[in-house]
C-alpha cells in the first residue's frame, strides 16, 4: 500500500512536472521566435538539443535585425539606396559647380578665343573696284594701311605676311592701281608687284637736281631705262624748249609731283615737265627770250 501511495503521489508529481516543463519550453520557443532573450531554465535540464537551441537563437537574432530595420525605415537590401542617392547628389552638385566655372571662363575668354580663331584675311576673290595710290618711297606697313583703309585687305598683318613670303614685294612701284574690295592679301600683292598694273606712275622731282639725276629718278619709278630719257632730251624740236634755251634742257625740268600713265613714254614725260616750267615762267611775266637767263641765275642761287 505504501508503494502504491508513493507511486500515486510521485507519479502525479512527475506528470505535473513534465507538463510544467513542456509549458516552460513552449514559452521559451515563443520568446525566441519573437526576438526575446532565451534562457535555459535553471530548475531543470534543457529539453532541447543543441542544434535546436542554435536555430532558435539564430531566429531570435534575425528577428532583432528585422525590428531595427523597421525602426529605421530601411528594409532588406535598401541600405544602399540612400548612399547611392547621396553620391548622385554630390556628382550633380560637382558638375553644376564645374559647369558654372566653365561658363564663367568661356564668357571671359570668348573674345580672346574668337580673335585667335578668326581669320585675319579675306577668302577672296573680292568684288567691285577701287583705285589705290602707292606713294613714292612707301614701305610695306604704309601700303598695308592704305589697303586696309580702303577695305582691299582685311588686316595689315595678312598683307605683311604675304609680302614677306613674296620676294617681288620689295619692287612695288609707286603709282595708282585698280584692285577689288575684300581681296585675299596674296592676290592684292600679286597686282601690286606687277608694274603693268599701274594706272598712273607718280613721281616727285625735288628742287636742285641735275637733268641726269632727274632721269634716274624717273627711270626708277617708271621702269624706263635712263638711256631713253637721255635720248629723248636730245629731241629739241619736240620738247617745247624756248629758243633762248638753245636746245639745252638743263633747268627746264620743273621740280614738282607728276603722275604719268604707265604707257607714257620718256619723251612725253620730259615734254610735260618742260611745259610746266615754261608755264610758271610765263606766269611770272618772263618773256621767252629771257627765260634762259632767269633759269641760269636761278640755278646758281
Amino acid at each position: 500500500m505504501k508503494d502504491h501511495l508513493e507511486t500515486s503521489i510521485f507519479g502525479d508529481h512527475d506528470e505535473h512536472l513534465d507538463e510544467h516543463l513542456d509549458e516552460h519550453l513552449d514559452e521559451n520557443l515563443d520568446e525566441a521566435r519573437h526576438g526575446e532573450h532565451f534562457e535555459e531554465p535553471h530548475t531543470s535540464p534543457a529539453p532541447m538539443s543543441r542544434r535546436e537551441l542554435r536555430e532558435a537563437q539564430e531566429a531570435a537574432r534575425k528577428g532583432g535585425r528585422r525590428k531595427r530595420a523597421a525602426a529605421t525605415g530601411v528594409a532588406g537590401g535598401g541600405r544602399g539606396k540612400p548612399s547611392v542617392f547621396r553620391r548622385l547628389l554630390v556628382i550633380v552638385l560637382a558638375l553644376a559647380v564645374i559647369g558654372g566655372g566653365v561658363a564663367v571662363a568661356y564668357k571671359a575668354l570668348r573674345p580672346v578665343v574668337e580673335s585667335f580663331l578668326e581669320s585675319n584675311d579675306y577668302p577672296g576673290p573680292g568684288s567691285g573696284e577701287v583705285n589705290v595710290t602707292v606713294d613714292e618711297g612707301a614701305r610695306g606697313s604704309a601700303i598695308a594701311k592704305t589697303l586696309v583703309d580702303q577695305d582691299v585687305v582685311k588686316s595689315s598683318k595678312a598683307f605683311i605676311e604675304a609680302a614677306n613670303d613674296n620676294p617681288k614685294s620689295a619692287g612695288i612701284q609707286p603709282g595708282i592701281y585698280t584692285l577689288k574690295k575684300q581681296m585675299k592679301a596674296s592676290d592684292a600683292l600679286a597686282v601690286l608687284v606687277d608694274p603693268k598694273n599701274r594706272l598712273i606712275t607718280r613721281v616727285v622731282i625735288p628742287e636742285g637736281l641735275w637733268a641726269d639725276e632727274v632721269y634716274a629718278r624717273l627711270s626708277q619709278v617708271s621702269g624706263i631705262p635712263v638711256a631713253e630719257y637721255s635720248a629723248a632730251a636730245k629731241k629739241v624740236d619736240e620738247l617745247g624748249l624756248p629758243p633762248s634755251a638753245r636746245g639745252n634742257i638743263e633747268g627746264y625740268l620743273f621740280p614738282a609731283s607728276y603722275e604719268f600713265p604707265p604707257s607714257t613714254s620718256a619723251l612725253d614725260q620730259l615734254k610735260e615737265m618742260v611745259a610746266e616750267s615754261t608755264k610758271r615762267l610765263d606766269a611770272l611775266g618772263i618773256a621767252p627770250a629771257q627765260m634762259e637767263r632767269v633759269v641760269t641765275v636761278a640755278s646758281l642761287v
